[in-house]
């Protein structure tokens, strides 16, 4: 790059200068917009449009560190790797740039992913997922065969949820990395304290806790829902979360007294 001339320097300023000039434009205006002007439904509309612009700006990175991984481009510029490279120029921690490393590799071999990421219908946080899995060894020639169902619970279900999808599948996949639970004593107790309260303790196997996980957090977000319609029947649209009637941890015991008196 140091040996271009002035000419060439100027040609490449225009398109490089322009978009991202547009860009910052665009960013202005978004975070010109005042929420509260919003009704519930339109400023859950534009979050959710602002994600999925953030999510397609995040794939544009990743595609950025994937043209220097391939091209070797970071060489010219006397990096190491793309991601010391990224690291150096964006002021990146390294933890920030390796995983943008790992992420532009697993998706070469998981088109569906990268199609779905550059579309916006997909999040950051399930991406690195997917990523993490694709880095272990001995699942990665797998992975590609089971992409499209993990994508599919990836953008129907919770974080949360997926993130106990891809762990069992892992764990089934990965048979030299399986930890033996049969080692784990299962137990639990429901005991009376000295101040007439009641202490629920339990220790279950990776599977069975993975699958009571689940359960529960269904549960929890039939409270929180719960929750979110009486605060807007009693203030409105304009409901915040600090009208919600319950703390949290509260809703998380109802949640769990729901699950027994279901059964």
């Amino acid at each position: 790059m140091s040996n271009m001339s002035s000419s060439a320097c100027d040609e490449v300023g225009g398109p490089v200068e322009d978009p991202v000039a547009r860009l910052e434009a665009a960013i202005a205006a978004v975070g010109a917009v005042e929420l509260g002007s919003f009704s519930a439904s339109d400023r859950a509309a534009f979050l959710g449009a602002v994600e999925r612009a953030g999510r397609r700006f995040s794939a544009v990175q990743t595609r950025q560190v994937d043209t220097l991984d391939r091209d070797g481009f970071y060489a010219v510029d006397g990096h190491g790797s793309a991601a010391v490279m990224v690291r150096h120029v964006g002021a990146l921690s390294g933890r920030e740039a390796s995983a943008r490393h790992r992420v532009a590799r697993a998706l070469r071999v998981l088109p569906e992913w990268a199609a779905a990421f550059a579309a916006g219908t997909v999040g950051v946080d399930q991406i690195r997922r997917i990523a993490r899995v694709w880095a272990n060894p001995r699942v990665r020639d797998l992975l590609p065969a089971a992409e499209g169902d993990l994508l599919a619970i990836a953008q129907s279900e919770s974080y949360k949820w997926f993130d106990s999808a891809v762990t069992r599948w892992e764990r089934d996949a990965d048979v030299e990395g399986t930890i033996d639970a049969d080692t784990i004593t299962e137990k639990a107790s429901l005991r009376r304290e000295l101040n007439g309260t009641w202490r629920l303790e339990a220790t279950f196997r990776s599977a069975k806790g993975v699958v009571l996980d689940e359960i529960f957090e269904k549960f929890c977000d039939a409270e929180l829902h719960a929750d979110w319609d009486k605060a807007r029947a009693e203030h409105g649209e304009q409901a915040t979360w600090a009208d919600l009637p319950r703390s949290e941890p509260q809703r998380r015991a109802d949640a769990l007294t729901a699950m027994f008196f279901d059964a």
